[in-house]
């Protein structure tokens, strides 16, 4: 049984409206065979939650059928590798390091609660045996990628030269914007708006008295970067809302603004600082450019391990769409 059959309980009567018609998804059934394993189609969905959420919104078409036929590919290089895994004599990983590895997976996410871990696993379909083995696989992927992989890019320092110098605009560095803020919520009702009022107007008190604004914002902001003094650090204005790149270009620098509504929030925004865009020296762009390099250089010597391993193996792909 699917260690994601739960999943498929839950979707088994999915069907999807498509050209006036009524389709429905196959969910339940063989969906490959590889080596001596059987996927399913519900370990494809539960594999993916980008699907999973396609199929319950009842999607069809080109972009989920894609999308699922990726994912079962991903699938099936998975139990590949682990195969390989077991063919292989440079390295193993012992039970011991699963065990710890499952230890602190509970201890982390369930703060040591096996009662909550076991409830979970029981909503997800899924027995402690099945969950051990895909922390075993994944542990087992990690480890021979890194040793057919990982261990295996290599990229020159001329290499990377050359990379930039055939385009070195590409490496320029972006206008960005270093700025700080207080994120203060509306509230939903009209008690709860009064107390984040009284929470605003203690904020800019303590502005107004000349605390630091990162200290203000971690006592009063409820944004995640509150305990950081709501600190962005030099970011590009097309990586922000439209609205907040208009505002934080137009700010005085080292200005506290007026209080600023956005959506549910109201903001308190203190710029500390613009520049422009501007070439980056190769030494400047070095760094990234090698990191470019190796991911391509990965990527390459994966696929041609990934093809190595499929034309010694036996896939069978009874259906490629859902």
């Amino acid at each position: 049984m699917s260690a994601r059959v739960g999943f498929s309980l839950l979707l088994i009567s999915c069907c999807t409206a498509m050209a006036g018609e009524t389709t429905s998804i196959q969910i339940d059934g063989v969906a490959a065979y590889a080596n001596g394993h059987t996927i399913t189609f519900s370990d494809v969905i539960g594999a993916s939650r980008e699907l999973l959420q396609k199929v319950r919104e009842r999607q069809d078409g080109e972009d989920v059928n894609s999308l699922y036929l990726k994912t079962l590919d991903d699938l099936i290089n998975r139990k590949l590798i682990v195969d390989a895994y077991e063919d292989q004599k440079e390295i193993k990983i012992p039970d011991e390091m699963v065990t710890e590895r499952v230890e602190t997976v509970v201890r982390e996410m369930f703060k040591d609660d096996r009662i909550a871990f076991l409830r979970a696993l029981s909503q997800d379909g899924q027995s402690e045996a099945e969950w051990r083995t895909q922390i075993r696989e994944q542990m087992v992927v990690g480890a021979m990628r890194n040793l057919r992989v990982d261990s295996q890019v290599r990229v020159s320092p001329l290499t990377v030269r050359e990379r930039y110098m055939q385009a070195p605009e590409r490496y320029a560095k972006p206008a960005a914007v270093k700025f700080s803020m207080i994120v203060i919520a509306k509230g939903e009702d009209e008690a709860s708006q009064a107390t984040q009022r009284q929470k605003l107007e203690k904020a800019q008190a303590a502005l107004a008295s000349g605390t630091v604004f990162e200290e203000v914002a971690r006592q009063f902001s409820e944004e995640s970067l509150a305990s950081e003094g709501g600190v962005r650090d030099w970011m590009p204005p097309d990586m922000m809302r439209s609205e907040l790149a208009e505002l934080v270009m137009k700010a005085d620098l080292g200005a506290v603004s007026d209080v600023i509504e956005m959506g549910s929030n109201c903001i308190l925004l203190k710029v500390e600082g613009r520049r422009d865009a501007a070439p980056s020296s190769f030494d400047e762009a070095y760094t990234g450019i090698e990191r470019e390099l190796r991911q391509e250089e990965g990527q390459r010597i994966y696929e041609q391990w990934i093809a190595r391993l499929r034309k010694d193996s036996f896939v069978r792909i009874l259906r490629e769409t859902l």
